[in-house]
């Protein structure tokens, strides 16, 4: 076996086959097809360099973490598969006790926090390094609390927005390229599961978690671990556990399904401009869900307030009052009733203007009489 690669150093294709396989369930990276997950690698190791941000690292000594190797952190996914009903306390005693008896419970507290990031793409950190990425949002994991625990409070959170028929029902028209076009939206990108769909009001900006494959190998991994697949190397079924709900991730790529519709003109020019293709990648899962009663997890919740708050909100400029048809009988009322208006101005300047002439000529007759 080759040497294990330090995290500073670039990904070779022998540790990007061991990664995908300890973390989905089976070898799926193929040298021959990177492009299936350059954006996830890209991820993963633009998440490693921000480690030494500011504090001048090097790869052998990279931000005070108890990891110094990617065999490490599959190390250390392994474990926190295996233990994610434990609370984090007793995972940091059990790597320290069997793997990183050297390092510090710091050290060991930051390892487990970017093992998660990496394997499950959810933003654990302290507070020390949430200065990192300022002005995001992100997920401290007490220490009485297990991984599991954290996921299904922060992540995977079941809706219990009631709602009627008629409040359930969603536009056809209900994408994401028509409220930017419509609605004055704009559109974030977020490398954090948790943000998806976090909805700025302030801003009228909208957070989207675009890595479809992703979610789809999660999926996938579920699948196999069910078939019964041959052992991946280090043990590695560590998605095929109960940490990350499957019914979770099929709603997770329903909701990119819905608002970017890959057959949408609108939607491929809109994400052209964004350099972003995973409205392009499978499963479609047939037609559009347009019943948010469909949906069972936070993204009811997320999906209505997005709805409500920017699609279905009245115009708040002329640009907007011009481009909007979505309600046509609307559209024409208000452009019938400002053509009468402006017709009205200007009969009544017409009229001044020939009351004004009138009486000058009056004046001059009566000048020349």
């Amino acid at each position: 076996m080759s040497q294990p690669q330090l995290l500073l150093e670039p990904l070779s294709d022998q540790t990007k086959c061991r990664i995908t396989s300890a973390f989905f369930s089976g070898s799926l990276y193929d040298p021959a097809q990177p492009q299936l997950w350059d954006d996830y690698f890209e991820y993963y190791e633009r998440e490693i360099r921000r480690l030494c941000i500011g504090v001048g690292m090097s790869a052998s000594d990279v931000g005070m973490l108890a990891a110094r190797t990617h065999d490490d952190i599959i190390l250390i996914t392994q474990v926190l598969s295996g233990s994610r009903t434990q609370s984090r306390l007793t995972v940091r005693d059990e790597l320290r006790a069997q793997h990183f008896g050297n390092n510090t419970e710091t050290e060991v507290d930051r390892a487990m926090d970017l093992t998660v990031r990496l394997w499950l793409m959810i933003n654990v950190r302290d507070e020390v390094s949430s200065v990192i990425i300022p002005h995001q949002n992100f997920v401290q994991w007490p220490e009485d609390m297990s991984l599991e625990t954290l996921v299904s409070a922060h992540v995977c959170r079941r809706s219990s927005l009631q709602l009627s028929s008629r409040q359930s029902r969603l536009s056809p028209q209900f994408t994401v390229a028509n409220m930017v076009k419509l609605c004055g939206l704009q559109l974030k990108w977020t490398e954090s599961l948790e943000e998806h769909l976090r909805l700025d009001r302030r801003n009228k900006e909208l957070y989207v978690f675009a890595y479809k494959t992703f979610l789809v190998q999660c999926l996938s991994s579920r699948n196999r671990g069910r078939a019964g697949p041959m052992p991946a190397p280090h043990g590695g079924s560590n998605l095929n556990d109960k940490i990350v709900p499957p019914a979770f991730l099929r709603e997770t790529i329903t909701t990119l399904n819905l608002l970017f519709p890959h057959w949408d003109p609108a939607t491929q020019e809109l994400l052209s401009g964004h350099n972003q293709e995973f409205h392009t990648i499978p499963p479609f899962a047939g037609p559009r869900r347009l019943d948010l009663g469909e949906f069972n997890y936070q993204w009811r919740d997320a999906l209505f307030e997005l709805y409500e708050e920017v699609y279905l909100a009245p115009a708040d400029s002329w640009r907007q009052l011009w481009v909007d048809r979505r309600n046509p009988h609307q559209w024409y009322t208000f452009w019938i009733a400002l053509v009468v208006l402006i017709l009205s101005v200007v009969s009544c300047i017409t009229s001044i203007i020939q009351a004004w002439a009138s009486v000058k000529a009056l004046n001059l007759q009566i000048a020349g009489g």
